[in-house]
């Protein structure tokens, strides 16, 4: 809904623009979300389920995201790709139809919309082939010299598929923002050294983000973990947010250093006491303000949990709690300073 006489909208916008919003967004207010049906059709708790370039998944909780098999890769070795991936017929997907069921419930007036951009279900480039080799795997072949021309082979065919992928969906959903999701780091550190990202990792996304770009579209990028090390090239590859902005990083220092370049979404203190079942009141709602005080001033936030809070998990009540001091902080905040 609209305050202060602009909407969530246009209240982003000046987010992105790199201006002071009239108060801090909050993800599940100002943009409506979606993911691409097709991508997750096959999914199905409780089976073995496979994916659309043939891996294998299974879990038995519905709540819990897909995940591969573990043991049990596609790709026992990298030069196997070409016998064993499977590239989906992008032109044989119903676009129009995927696009009226994923979108049907965006307010475009009032906010803004963004689709999470995976090429699989666990995520684009790395993670993409994390999905078809495992992370022993792919750490493996990032490792191996003898690999490095067919990862490139590899994952450049992928980025060849995934560019396809973010192009059609831009055409038919149009979003104003795509995020492309793809987790390279651990709680402790990323899974490569920088110079290997560099070499190895970053090209690929240089190229998704430009699609996007090109496209019309703000590119923002996923990626959890302490991505401190990796996170000025993040910037220099064109992303525009990230996301979720865990408190395993040096927020305040990637703010002060970063702050005007890239939009901080999350904060959210996902993994601490704080977010577990029986958390005192007072602490929870510190732990909310300490994110707007890290990260909000001079814009460049919005807040959100990106996910990351299950209300089956620590009861409805301490939900409850995290989300009242956020919205009391996203109206505050700002105004306190005028």
């Amino acid at each position: 809904m609209s305050q202060n006489g602009i909407t969530e909208r246009e209240n982003l916008q000046l987010v992105f623009d790199g201006k002071q919003p009239e108060w801090v967004p909050l993800a599940e207010e100002c943009a409506d979300f979606a993911m691409n049906g097709f991508l997750m059709q096959w999914y199905k708790p409780g089976v073995v389920s496979t994916d659309v370039f043939g891996a294998k998944y299974y879990t038995e909780d519905p709540r819990v995201g897909p995940m591969p098999i573990a043991g049990e890769p596609l790709l026992g070795n990298i030069h196997e790709w070409r016998e064993k991936v499977l590239f989906p017929d992008l032109k044989s997907i119903d676009w129009e139809e995927w696009a009226a069921k994923d979108t049907a419930r965006w307010n475009r007036r009032e906010k803004m919309s963004q689709v999470m951009m995976s090429g699989s279900a666990n995520g684009a480039v790395f993670q993409l082939m994390v999905t078809l080799m495992s992370h022993e795997g792919a750490l493996y072949a990032l490792a191996d010299e003898d690999d490095e021309e067919e990862w490139h082979n590899l994952l450049g065919s992928l980025t060849d598929w995934t560019e396809e992928l973010i192009k059609n969906t831009i055409k038919h959903y149009k979003p104003d923002v795509v995020c492309i999701c793809d987790d390279n780091a651990s709680k402790n550190s990323s899974f490569m050294s920088p110079a290997t990202f560099r070499k190895m990792i970053k090209p690929y996304h240089q190229r998704l983000a430009q699609t996007v770009v090109d496209c019309g579209c703000i590119p923002t990028l996923h990626c959890c973990g302490n991505v401190e090390k990796l996170f000025a090239d993040f910037i220099e590859v064109g992303y525009r947010g990230w996301d979720p902005s865990q408190v395993q990083n040096d927020l305040k220092g990637m703010k002060a250093a970063y702050g005007k370049n890239i939009v901080f979404f999350g904060g959210w203190d996902s993994q601490g006491v704080v977010n577990q079942a029986g958390a005192r009141e007072e602490d929870v709602r510190a732990a909310v303000r300490r994110s707007f005080e890290i990260l909000a001033p001079g814009g460049g936030y919005v807040w959100s949990t990106s996910g990351m809070l299950l209300p089956w998990d620590i009861g409805e009540e301490q939900a409850g709690w995290v989300s009242d001091e956020a919205r009391k902080c996203s109206r505050e905040f700002y105004a306190s300073q005028r």
